[in-house]
């Protein structure tokens, strides 16, 4: 007598017992362990559709509650169905081989990965231990962003009005860029002459050698009308 759906098993003895006979544990086998048995097809599972999956194990289990053809039957369509995998034979060889040269990458650079495991560890235990700055530091970053962003908001007015102001003034600087190149010229003349007559104080000393007052004439020439003069003393011309 055989139960493949319960935990044991017994051989049917002749005869029939006796009313309120008991079998001992002892003369009873374990059961056929099914999950065992399908479990042994799982690699073969692994490269079947669920359909053909299922339909193996239906056969199977078929098979040991005797209501199936022979076991035969079942290993030959399981050779049926591994044809399959002998189709992919090249492709399962390339995949080991790159396996193979991976896994000897490896190898030949343990020590430099072990340093990288060991310096990566090093990292997450110095940033676990600072933990709390770090937390400290994100919260000022971002309450400096949030300030930041509240100052653009407040200086933006003033800032369009000083790039509008500028392109004003560039337009202008370029409409006259002679005379302004030739100020950039000569101002470094000028400021050294502006240092000497700093020397003495606070306070600048002026000579007046020659002035002049420029006046609008006939028909827009010019007048140059001589106020004063002195062409002697600090004046004399060089």
């Amino acid at each position: 007598m055989t139960a493949i759906s319960r935990s044991r098993t017994l051989p049917a003895p002749p005869g029939r017992l006796p009313p309120g006979s008991t079998i001992p544990l002892a003369r009873t086998s374990p059961a056929l362990d099914i999950d065992a048995l399908i479990g042994g097809f799982r690699p073969l599972f692994r490269a079947l559709d669920p359909d053909q999956v299922n339909a193996l194990s239906g056969q199977l289990l078929k098979i040991f509650q005797g209501q199936g053809g022979t076991l035969a039957s079942v290993l030959s369509q399981t050779s049926m169905l591994t044809s399959t995998l002998a189709g992919h034979s090249e492709l399962i060889g390339e995949l080991i081989t790159n396996l193979n040269t991976v896994l000897h990458t490896f190898a030949a650079r343990d020590h430099e990965f072990s340093d990288g495991l060991d310096k990566l560890a090093q990292l997450v235990d110095g940033l676990a231990q600072r933990r709390n700055d770090i937390s400290t530091g994100l919260a000022y970053i971002n309450a400096a962003t949030g300030s930041v962003a509240d100052l653009l908001v407040q200086a933006r007015p003033p800032i369009k009005d000083v790039v509008h102001e500028a392109d004003r003034m560039s337009a202008q600087v370029l409409s006259d860029r002679d005379y302004v190149d030739n100020l950039l010229k000569t101002l470094p003349d000028v400021y050294q002459v502006l240092a000497r007559q700093g020397l003495t104080g606070d306070y600048f000393g002026f000579y007046f050698c020659e002035v002049l007052l420029k006046l609008n004439g006939k028909g827009g020439n010019p007048i140059f009308v001589k106020l004063l003069g002195q062409p002697s003393g600090r004046c004399t011309p060089r």
